[in-house]
């Protein structure tokens, strides 16, 4: 959305003058090779709702010999007259296509007297090459260039929408085009690398519009909504400990520093959201439904963990057994630093009396 002036407002159903420029690769081209142009959009999900994510896309064409070599990048530009109407007749004697339903008379870079807006930036996707000597170029925006799975590992959370979302476009390579909006200031405790930057994308999208009426088309009730969160929380606890088992190779001679990390790792998503992780061990006490939940879970944390140590060719005797000890025993360590705090325990050398129990576990 792009702030335009009252008579931008004014003028914009009006037949008025308008211009349209295309630049390939930061280079205006010519308005005469350039023959159809449209604009439209395409939606990810099956039906428009609040948080949909939809993806810009233009297609033109245009005369081969004309095409500048290995295209990558268009930008779009849209501009009208604001400081004087024109009588129909006087409007686009040379009609190149249709921009949202407005007739668009000039490809000109002149704009003296016009109001400017982006279209867009966007990045070659297809080529047809037509009989006419032509070639038709479809390009789609930057919502294509976050289909990749978010780790917001780099944040430290609570962390804000904004930052989350400035994260996502540093990491995808697209500059952020605004950083004012609703709930920009929203902070979430976790992060969830399972959910793709786009999804992301989506929900912030969603909280800066959000209904409670789009939430439950999704959840049944609150209890749904608790127990999703429930299951995303859980996964951000464990899985920067997963993560350091699976970044690099367990041998002898890195053993005690891997401990130490992920160790490190586990304190630290223990303490992103103190007073959230004390109230669901209290709930897992009192609801069977979220008992069963957090019981799943660590048995696919131990799952998870015998087989990494497996692949390392670290094979136990009794290794579900003792791999459950280890994320008890790591876990107790964390309550005790995080939670407990007791000023006669030296919290160093309770973490080194850990290491070495772990170690001696898996011999």
């Amino acid at each position: 959305m792009y702030n335009t002036s009252q008579k931008w407002k004014e003028n914009i159903y009006k037949n008025v003058q308008s211009i349209l420029n295309i630049y390939i690769d930061d280079k205006l081209i010519n308005p005469d090779y350039i023959l159809d142009f449209k604009v439209g959009q395409t939606l990810f999900e099956e039906n428009l709702e609040l948080g949909s994510i939809t993806s810009k896309y233009i297609e033109f064409k245009i005369y081969k010999d004309k095409m500048p070599q290995n295209m990558k990048k268009v930008k779009v530009d849209y501009g009208i007259k604001i400081n004087e109407s024109l009588k129909v007749s006087e409007v686009n004697t040379s009609i190149l296509g249709t921009l949202k339903g407005i007739k668009v008379r000039s490809l000109t870079g002149d704009t003296n007297g016009y109001e400017i807006i982006p279209i867009g930036i966007f990045n070659v996707d297809e080529y047809k090459d037509n009989d006419d000597n032509t070639l038709t170029i479809k390009c789609i925006d930057n919502m294509s260039k976050f289909e990749f799975k978010y780790d917001g590992s780099t944040l430290t959370y609570p962390a804000t929408l904004l930052e989350v979302l400035k994260a996502i476009c540093s990491k995808a390579g697209v500059e952020l085009g605004s950083v004012s909006f609703l709930n920009s200031d929203k902070k979430i405790a976790v992060y969830d690398n399972t959910v793709s930057a786009r999804e992301y994308i989506s929900y912030i999208a969603e909280s800066a519009g959000v209904s409670t009426g789009i939430i439950y088309q999704y959840f049944n009730d609150k209890k749904d909504i608790f127990i999703e969160g429930i299951k995303q929380y859980s996964n951000s606890i464990m899985f920067p400990m997963i993560n350091v088992l699976e970044s690099q190779k367990i041998e002898i001679n890195n053993f005690d520093k891997l401990l130490n990390t992920m160790i490190d790792k586990f304190i630290e998503t223990h303490t992103i959201s103190k007073k959230a992780h004390e109230e669901l061990i209290a709930m897992s006490h009192l609801d069977s439904d979220i008992s069963a939940i957090f019981k799943n879970f660590e048995f696919e944390t131990t799952e998870k963990i015998v087989t990494l140590l497996e692949n390392n060719n670290i094979h136990l005797e009794n290794p579900r057994e003792k791999v459950h000890i280890i994320i008890n025993i790591v876990d107790n360590l964390c309550h005790e630093i995080v939670y407990h705090k007791h000023p006669q325990i030296n919290y160093d050398i309770m973490k080194n009396e850990v290491i070495n129990i772990i170690k001696n576990i898996l011999k």
